[in-house]
């Protein structure tokens, strides 16, 4: 049976009979890895997550769609994450706009690696996002949350942010150029990552976590690193 919940105008369908349930560490140790519990956890896990909450978030589902792809071969996806990113920019965007404005980033990041890594073709929805998220970049190159009070508050919103902005950019850059149809070559994209380059070039990284980020970026986008 599956139970269908409508949120923000957008239909989610999981089924009520779901193994999801909360981590826990009185939880046994599985005796042996298992790939097929693995693509198990994430998809019930993603797909509750829309159930509950009907959003994507950086410390939620943000990195599924970017695993999800290396499982294919030990379980097929039935698309319905993917569907649900897709709603989020086709239609809530368009119909009530972002909740917060690091959401184009969060979303559209992993809609274009999941793109390059499965159809290997930009989905307009990709684009869209791409695009909408582009707009949002600050003139000194980067994002952030910042939205504290309802007043712009850079200290505030990076305390009280999950994904930093230096992590946001760095992880925007990646979006861009992995996109699939050379979407990094065109005007505004190349524009955004001369401003990513400038602000990396002026910001060096404060922790390990940031330094890895930084290394998986340069992985993608020349002139991150000297």
């Amino acid at each position: 049976m599956s139970a269908a919940l409508w949120f923000a105008g957008i239909a989610i369908s999981v089924a009520e009979d779901s193994p999801y349930s909360p981590a826990s560490p009185n939880e046994p140790i599985a005796k042996a890895f298992s790939l097929e519990k693995a693509s198990q956890a994430l998809d019930t896990s993603a797909l509750w997550w829309q159930k509950q909450y009907g959003c994507c978030h950086c410390h939620a589902n943000m990195m599924y769609l970017v695993a999800r792809p290396s499982l294919e071969d030990v379980s097929k996806s039935d698309g319905q994450v993917r569907q649900f990113f897709e709603q989020l920019v086709l239609d809530r965007w368009e119909k009530q706009g972002l909740r917060y404005e690091p959401e184009a980033l969060i979303v559209a990041v992993p809609l274009a690696i999941n793109d390059s890594r499965t159809t290997g073709k930009l989905h307009a929805a990709t684009q869209k996002a791409l695009d909408r998220m582009i707009e949002l970049q600050r003139p000194e190159g980067n994002w952030t949350l910042v939205l504290h009070g309802g007043k712009r508050d850079e200290v505030a919103g990076e305390r009280q942010a999950h994904f930093l902005g230096y992590e946001q950019t760095l992880f925007a850059a990646i979006g861009i150029a992995v996109a699939p149809d050379e979407y990094a070559k065109t005007a505004p994209a190349q524009e955004a990552l001369s401003k990513i380059r400038k602000y990396v070039q002026s910001h060096p990284p404060k922790s390990l976590h940031q330094k890895g980020m930084l290394l998986w970026s340069a992985s993608h986008v020349d002139g991150l690193l000297n």
